[in-house]
């Protein structure tokens, strides 16, 4: 395998390597010295996003994660998994996992630092799958995903579910419906089905594998990667991603939560991925000031919102990631519903006066000057065993930069006026018109009339 890329990260106390190995298939290596703790992740791009474009019924993806964690070639029972993997006063226990969501798949071991090699090993036995063994489990596993499927609300009750449809919109409706698939897609798979989207997932271009651990990768390890990556094929069918505009314009969209007391209200932001490998001077500048910006909101709506006026339970600004090409930002709120009308005010005035108006006061740059000595002066920071694995899914996924530079942020931090802050939030923020969707226990007209008569509906 050859070095492609190093970079440290100070704020993490590591060492991030990315090698390439013949086929292209990438290993991310992330060294820590002094942690105790280590983890393996291989990463395919993907989940249940391709499933339509290879023909298969939803919940594919999600079918197959359940089958690569059944006994195999070199593990032929459950029982040789449990001695391979169990720990005793010998050996420590190695942890294992699988997750499939739209965007991706991960298969993820982890444990104490000395089972990193048995812990690659039982990845390798993991995607050197005999597939002429599936037959073995396809009922069982059925039997189990359809009990699986059949605890989550139906899709007219799934809140989460509905948020995903009103915030992705028709666009992008591959992130609109459950990776897990339904009752009768779940019904419909096949063993061709699950080995067909297989062949063309686990591909050279779809795959990175992540390794986060105290030291250099000893000889057997490396091995074990190599195996896995010389599994990787060129896909059989070209698989495509399709980008779409997402507007912010004023929505509204109500969910019913019959057992619900209160009220949540969601404000959302589309704010569109950086389509870069690398942070600019610009980027890490927008960075710093949309972080600072969120722990002004909060920061205001606690104390103000909250604390002053007793408007709402709790509120927290937030960033999160909505499908491939875009995030969202906004606030998640809850209050009762005599209050949602002075929270809409409130909040609106924040917004589009108040922030601006707090950081021109002495007040508010007590709170800026505070805010910027949390990064002159860094804390400890614990292992995260998600941190190499967030790191291979932005080099894989080519929409985000990667190469974080806390020292280069914190430079940009120490210089960061007032001024700066006022002139973000102007651009940024005053005048956006979100998306607002609010779940109640009341009935949609009530709400909407609410909404409807605020600012920002008006």
């Amino acid at each position: 395998m050859r070095k492609i890329e190093e970079w440290k990260d100070t704020y993490y106390g590591a060492t991030n390597t990315i090698y390439s190995f013949p086929n292209e298939v990438r290993l991310l290596h992330t060294k820590r010295p002094g942690t105790k703790e280590c983890c393996m992740h291989v990463v395919l791009q993907g989940g249940g996003y391709y499933e339509e474009q290879l023909g298969v019924p939803y919940g594919t993806a999600h079918f197959l994660e359940h089958l690569l964690n059944k006994p195999n070639k070199k593990f032929k029972t459950n029982s040789e998994i449990d001695d391979f993997l169990l720990g005793d006063r010998k050996k420590a226990r190695v942890y294992r996992n699988a997750f499939t969501s739209v965007g991706y798949m991960t298969y993820e071991g982890w444990g104490h630092s000395s089972t990193l090699s048995r812990m690659s090993e039982f990845l390798v036995s993991q995607f050197n799958y005999p597939f002429e063994r599936t037959s073995e489990f396809m009922d069982n596993l059925r039997h189990v995903i359809i009990s699986e499927c059949r605890q989550l609300p139906k899709e007219d009750r799934n809140a989460n579910l509905q948020i995903d449809k009103f915030l992705n919109g028709s666009e992008y409706k591959e992130f609109t419906k459950p990776v897990i698939g339904d009752v009768n897609s779940i019904k419909s798979i096949t063993q061709e089905h699950i080995k067909f989207y297989w062949d063309n997932v686990f591909s050279t271009e779809n795959t990175i594998i992540t390794v986060q651990n105290d030291k250099e990768l000893g000889k057997k390890v490396i091995e074990n990667v190599e195996k896995i990556a010389t599994m990787a094929r060129k896909p059989n069918k070209d698989l495509k991603i399709q980008q779409y505009e997402l507007k912010n314009e004023f929505k509204f969209s109500h969910f019913r939560e019959n057992n619900a007391q209160n009220i949540i209200l969601l404000l959302a932001y589309y704010i569109e991925k950086s389509l870069v490998k690398r942070y600019t001077k610009n980027l890490y500048t927008k960075f710093v000031l949309l972080r600072f910006t969120r722990n002004l909101i909060n920061h205001l709506v606690f104390s103000k919102l909250r604390e002053e006026k007793g408007l709402l339970y709790s509120g927290k600004a937030f960033t999160d990631t909505l499908n491939w090409h875009w995030n969202i930002g906004g606030l998640n709120l809850k209050c009762n519903v005599e209050n949602l009308e002075d929270l809409l005010e409130e909040i609106y005035q924040l917004l589009n006066v108040g922030l601006v108006e707090y950081l021109k006061q002495s007040e508010g740059k007590r709170w800026l000057e505070s805010e910027i000595s949390n990064y002159i002066f860094p804390i400890n920071v614990d292992f995260n065993s998600s941190y190499s694995e967030s790191l291979g899914r932005s080099i894989i996924f080519k929409y985000l930069p990667y190469k974080y530079d806390f020292d280069y942020a914190r430079y940009l931090i120490r210089k960061l006026t007032v001024e700066k802050m006022i002139d973000f939030v102007e651009e940024s923020i005053v005048g956006l018109q979100p998306h607002i969707w609010v779940s109640s226990p009341y009935p949609e007209w009530r709400i909407k009339r609410v909404v409807f008569a605020s600012k920002f509906g008006s």
